[in-house]
């Protein structure tokens, strides 16, 4: 239903001072009865046709303290909220921390897991794809990958930070090998399609 100005808002109560029925305003006014109900009813109890201030409770942190929240985990993406809070002396409690962050561009999001490079194997890495760039017959070649099942759970490392930045160094969580048990599981992928594990 669109909103009534406030011209036609009074020009409603100034009909229905004269005595015209809720209908005939409706009529005059080419609206609904039900606005014309409401218009008068607000009228009634509040002696008013603008809108009714709000009435929630005012927010127990100011612009400076939820910027200083939302700096600190920019900073500090792999924090937590509690930590947030301790380091920044934000008042109020976990939960009003927790809707400023949503107010806010930054995300909550599981952090991207990825190895460690060293210098000498990104160069080793860029050197194969140039020489390899223009190689014919890429169809007869086959890519294969490993999924690693570890006897132990690591859990999930969560990040705060802005969309579109999942790859960013600063929110990767760098992972090394280590002397855990583990079962791999591999795959291949060619020019025609995934293929299939025996």
């Amino acid at each position: 239903m669109p909103q009534r100005n406030q011209f036609e808002k009074v020009q409603i109560i100034i009909y229905l001072h004269e005595g015209l029925s809720v209908r005939n305003v409706a009529h005059t006014m080419h609206v609904n009865k039900t606005t014309v109900q409401r218009i008068r009813n607000k009228w009634e109890t509040d002696e008013t046709i603008g809108k009714r201030k709000p009435t929630g409770r005012l927010k127990i942190t100011t612009e400076v303290e939820d910027n200083a929240l939302v700096q600190y985990l920019e900073q500090n993406p792999f924090h937590v909220v509690r930590a947030a809070i301790q380091r920044t002396d934000v008042p109020g409690s976990r939960p009003t921390a927790c809707r400023r962050i949503k107010e806010s561009p930054l995300k909550n999001y599981v952090a991207t897991k990825k190895m460690i490079l060293g210098n000498e194997q990104k160069q080793a890495r860029i050197i194969c794809a140039l020489n390899n760039i223009l190689r014919e017959n890429w169809d007869r070649v086959i890519f294969t990958d490993e999924k690693v099942f570890q006897s132990t759970n690591n859990g999930q490392i969560r990040v705060y930070r802005r969309r579109r930045t999942r790859f960013n160094e600063n929110f990767v969580n760098n992972s090394e090998r280590s002397g855990r048990f583990s079962v791999n599981v591999c795959g291949w992928l060619s020019y025609y399609g995934p293929g299939y594990v025996g």
